[in-house]
């Protein structure tokens, strides 16, 4: 793997990672186009530890309450942030106990390129539809201020079908932060609600993605050997594209919202279905 290779991948993957695009879809294009072998293990441990360490840090505020509330015994708990640890909890657990028993059903299964075209169109289409119902909440400008404490009121059951939604985010082409944000709207929380909590119940996800390649390559080995400057690259690449990524979505869903990456989706499921044929 190049220097080259090792940043254009680490920057796709990362970047695509967070916004509701499909991960999967642009990296059939991108090998596809220059010829690139599969990525080794390694460098996808490298690419999960860089994109969680985006998220945690973007949300570092969040994450630290929750935790905080969630682990320290104090007189002045933070009932409202330990009452969310709890609801990430249960939003992640139907998605990780589908994950942890077919993940490889799912990978050879699942991983071909119609499946993923067919995911971009139908989850394109979702979004769009997302993008009309959340416009169709009439937000004044209070509400619109609390919009931070929103996910105060959602309530277990709402937390739980996100995370079933969620279980869909497995199969390629699907994307995971487009699923749950989608979920989290249908679900009558605001754009800017659902996309937040959407990346904190990735962060636990990503953790366990990233731990279970570490017991594969315990396992079976690496046998592919990467330079540290690769990996370094890798993670830094991954790291600030994931911290961009977050940043512009979060701008976007204020401005035009959902429905650019439904069309967009759309676009590239038409790029590829040309690309294959």
């Amino acid at each position: 793997m190049t220097i080259l290779q090792a940043f254009v991948l680490a920057l796709i993957q990362s970047v695509t990672e967070f916004l509701p695009v499909s991960s999967s879809g642009h990296l059939i294009i991108i090998p596809k186009l220059f010829n690139w072998p599969l990525q080794p293990l390694w460098f996808d441990v490298v690419l999960h530890l860089g994109t969680l360490t985006a998220v945690v840090f973007y949300f570092r505020r969040d994450v630290w309450q929750i935790l905080k509330s969630f682990f320290v015994i104090t007189e002045k708990v933070d009932h409202d942030k330990r009452r969310l640890a709890g609801l990430i909890l249960l939003a992640i657990i139907p998605a990780g106990l589908i994950g942890f028993a077919f993940n490889d059903l799912i990978e050879q299964r699942f991983r071909s390129e119609s499946i993923v075209i067919i995911n971009l169109i139908f989850w394109g289409v979702v979004l769009i539809v997302a993008d009309w119902v959340g416009n169709q909440k009439k937000v004044n400008a209070t509400e619109q201020s609390k919009d931070q404490n929103a996910l105060t009121s959602l309530s277990w059951s709402q937390a739980l079908s996100i995370g079933i939604f969620q279980i869909f985010s497995l199969i390629p082409g699907a994307s995971r932060s487009g699923v749950t944000i989608s979920a989290g709207i249908f679900c009558d929380l605001t754009k800017q609600a659902a996309a937040r909590f959407s990346f904190l119940i990735s962060i636990p996800l990503i953790l366990a993605a990233g731990a279970d390649q570490i017991i594969k390559i315990a396992k079976h080995g690496s046998a592919t050997p990467i330079p540290m400057l690769t990996l370094t690259i890798g993670f830094v690449t991954a790291a600030i594209g994931g911290w961009l990524a977050i940043k512009l979505l979060m701008k976007i869903l204020d401005s035009w919202g959902l429905k650019i990456f439904g069309f967009y989706r759309l676009i590239l499921a038409a790029i590829l279905i040309i690309l294959l044929l």
